[in-house]
């Protein structure tokens, strides 16, 4: 709802809490431009980055543990306003006309032109990595055993063997053993030599996967063919429950960030050919008996036993994407494995995890969100219901942290598969039907808006505080990302897991009700340049990413600080945005779609 449209009657015009969804919108770009300097999260790691880029991955978090909560508290706010003021049916119209229009027309300009920045910002990437790598070919064209194993190098194995070089051993690198290598880049002879001079068919990755993994990941049919004659086991379980199988069927976003983060590349009609390939054989290999020899393996199971690092299939693994073999029975340790067997498994499984709406899901959320609200407003109406009912002191007081916390950790619960894998803050589902679990969590912060609508006291009481919750806030953060992310790299379990939990909803809460406290604080009045920044902000952060992704791009390799290129990224997107808004969107229909119509003010005499 734009500024011009809130005010009528004796309803309050909220600037603060206006200003405080539009902040939320925008740091959006702020997130999307930090993803560039975390390796292998984005389409291009950014060359400025020494290390794990942990600083950019924790103002990442920070954000995403936030964000959208307030994002959906504000709408939620709004939709009641918009409804006390104008009726249902009004409501229905002017969301449809300014939220699923717009996501529709978005789906088919700015979605497509997003795949296409992301695809040059991998070239880009891509083209550095390849000349680099041939560079260093050419001066130390033997570097290591593993250097060798991606090469396809046979010559150069043999004379690292000789010289006492460990052919079963991930590197320290990217924890990748010589024989997976060698799958990787689909390198048959070298893989075969390898196998035959002592490398482990089912020797462990330093991530969990086996070399199938990665054979079947990039399509290597003939590495999986001569891999399962030698005693590969389809059935090897990566520690988030992937099977080979899996690996031959993940998906475009999937594929991209692995690829890029390995230095490798491909075609995507080569890589499809043979994934087909690879799943025929993985499914024939899989339905077979295991027989007494392929239990041998090459000694598998004791040597998984001996790392620690194998997960059995029939242990209670996690379930995984798009699974047509997944174990999800009542000994997965799962509370609700009926659930994520529906979500995941290969019929249902695209319905909800295929890309279809990118950045822009969060509209498309928000579209199921008011639809909940008008059918409740509706049944309300008969039934003779109100949300005023509900008790202030539950609304507007510290108060509300004892139920909000508590529900908002029951719909947490369910983020990661349960917490199989490790999260903070919310799943992001951008499939044609929304996750289940991720629409209740944020159903949560959007009727709570709604119900602070009917107690809506001017922020004088709700975030009152705010001095002192911000600063606490920090702390929640990080407490609840120690919690979460265990230094071993695994998952949290038992008390951690469910202190992870508290934290992670206290500091969504505690974001939001402290920010709703500032924004009232510096913005409670009102302010020109605010308000125009408000109505900017649905178009900046629907427009921004094909920018920034082509300019993540281009300026990868700069030689600048990080934080003074992150700082660059962020000017130079809102800029040109905000020129392209006052000059080709403001007052035009497109504005009109975004914000209603806005007539520009001209100068006297002009």
């Amino acid at each position: 709802m734009t500024n011009a449209e809130q005010a009528t009657g004796n309803i309050e015009r909220r600037h603060d809490l206006d200003a405080l969804r539009a902040f939320a919108m925008l740091l959006g770009i702020v997130l999307h431009a930090a993803l560039a300097f975390i390796p292998g999260a984005w389409a291009v790691s950014d060359a400025s980055v020494e290390g794990d880029g942990t600083p950019y991955a924790i103002l990442v978090t920070a954000i995403h543990g936030f964000r959208m909560p307030v994002f959906f508290l504000m709408s939620g706010f709004f939709t009641a306003m918009l409804w006390r003021q104008r009726g249902l049916r009004a409501l229905v119209t002017h969301r449809a006309r300014r939220i699923l229009l717009p996501l529709v027309i978005a789906m088919i300009v700015v979605i497509p032109l997003t795949w296409a920045a992301w695809g040059y910002a991998e070239s880009a990437s891509d083209a550095v990595d390849d000349g680099a790598a041939a560079e260093e070919a050419e001066t130390v064209p033997e570097d290591n055993v593993w250097k060798a194993a991606s090469r396809g190098d046979v010559a150069a194995l043999e004379r690292h063997a000789e010289a006492g070089a460990p052919l079963d051993v991930p590197d320290p690198a990217l924890g990748t053993t010589p024989l997976g290598w060698t799958a990787l880049h689909g390198h048959v002879d070298a893989a075969e030599w390898l196998l035959d001079n002592g490398a482990g068919v089912n020797t462990l990755n330093g991530d969990g996967s086996t070399a199938l993994h990665s054979a079947a990941f990039m399509g290597r049919a003939e590495v999986v063919r001569l891999m399962l004659e030698r005693g590969a086991d389809p059935h090897a379980r990566h520690p988030n429950g992937a099977l080979p199988i899996h690996s031959s069927q993940a998906d475009a976003a999937t594929t991209a960030y692995y690829v890029g983060l390995l230095g490798l590349s491909y075609e995507q009609a080569v890589l499809d050919a043979g994934r087909a390939e690879v799943v025929q054989l993985l499914t024939e290999a899989m339905e077979r008996p295991k027989s007494a020899d392929d239990a041998a393996g090459a000694g598998t199971d004791e040597e998984a036993d001996a790392t620690g690092e194998r997960t059995d299939a029939a242990s209670g693994v996690a379930p995984y994407r798009d699974d047509p073999h997944a174990d999800v029975d009542d000994d997965t340790g799962l509370l609700v494995p009926w659930y994520w067997e529906a979500l995941y498994v290969q019929q249902w499984g695209g319905l909800f995890t295929y890309d279809v709406f990118s950045h822009l899901w969060f509209l498309w959320y928000l579209v199921w969100l008011v639809a909940a609200f008008a059918l409740v407003v509706w049944a309300a109406a008969r039934l003779g219901l109100s949300l005023s009912r509900v008790p202030a002191r539950l609304v507007v007081t510290p108060a509300l942290y004892l139920w909000a916390v508590p529900v908002t950790m029951a719909a947490q619960y369910f983020m990661g598969v349960e917490g199989a894998y490790p999260e903070f803050g919310a799943d992001t589902f951008t499939g044609l039907l929304p996750a289940p679990h991720v629409l209740v969590y944020y159903g949560v912060f959007f009727a709570f808006g709604a119900v602070y609508f009917t107690r809506n006291e001017g922020g004088a009481r709700i975030g009152r505080w705010w001095q002192a919750t911000l600063p606490l806030a920090v702390v929640v953060l990080l407490a609840g990302l120690v919690l979460t992310f265990p230094e071993d790299g695994g998952t949290a379990q038992g008390g951690a897991r469910w202190g992870s939990l508290f934290f992670q909803a206290a500091y969504a809460w505690m974001m939001a009700l402290g920010l709703m406290g500032l924004f009232r604080a510096v913005l409670g009045a009102g302010n020109a340049r605010v308000r125009y920044l408000s109505d900017a902000s649905y178009w900046l952060y629907v427009a921004h990413l094909p920018l920034i992704i082509a300019l993540q791009g281009l300026s990868f390799e700069w030689a600048l600080p990080s934080a003074v290129k992150l700082v660059l990224l962020i000017a130079l997107t809102t800029g040109v945005l905000l020129v392209v808004y006052e000059w080709g969107v403001r007052y035009t229909p497109v504005g009109t779609l975004l914000n209603g119509r806005r007539t520009r003010v001209r100068a006297e005499g002009v």
